[in-house]
């Protein structure tokens, strides 16, 4: 069981540190183009739309309200417009989490509802370098403190105080004391 928790613990860093890498990435591409995604559901019920902008990434839905709104036909498609600053789109700075860069709206037109969250790019960097970051501290600290003992293995950690010579664990030959 530990060495699955093992396993999994090693794959979400992995992932985390992949998802860091795009959204670095993104945040860069994101001065020269806007990307602007939407699909819409084959009975036209709902639409999804995502799209990046120079500080943070927006994605919202589409809801017909009543029985009055149809979206779009039922497509997918991706277009790159020209670069477009984050709070033109997301709206204006008036509140508190506006200002750092966060939004949830929910409006209605009478037609659709749509349900729009914002993020800053800062802020998803931040979530995903933390996991990264935990394990190489930890990394950093175990090899430390193999570092310091004198009777443990280098390599491995195995305890040297029945075979001062060499590891029976992994066969590292260990230096020579004194003279």
């Amino acid at each position: 069981m530990r060495r699955v928790l093992r396993i999994l613990f090693n794959v979400a860093t992995v992932v985390s540190l992949v998802l860091c890498v795009v959204t670095m990435a993104a945040w860069v591409l994101s001065y020269q183009a806007r990307d602007f995604f939407s699909w819409t559901q084959a009975d036209r019920r709902l639409r999804l739309v995502a799209e990046t902008h120079r500080h943070g990434l927006a994605a919202g839905v589409f809801v017909p309200v009543g029985t009055g709104g149809r979206l779009l036909p039922p497509e997918a498609r991706w277009k790159y417009t020209a670069p477009k600053s984050y709070a033109q789109t997301v709206g204006s700075q008036g509140t508190f989490f506006k200002r750092f860069g966060f939004v949830f709206e929910y409006s209605e037109n009478g037609a659709f509802a749509l349900r729009q969250l914002a993020c800053p790019y800062w802020f998803i960097m931040l979530l995903t370098t933390i996991l990264p970051a935990a394990r190489l501290a930890a990394w950093r600290r175990r090899a430390r403190r193999l570092s310091l003992h004198p009777t443990v293995c280098r390599h491995c950690g195995y305890d040297l105080r029945a075979t001062p010579d060499r590891c029976p664990e992994c066969g590292t030959v260990l230096k020579a004391k004194g003279g």
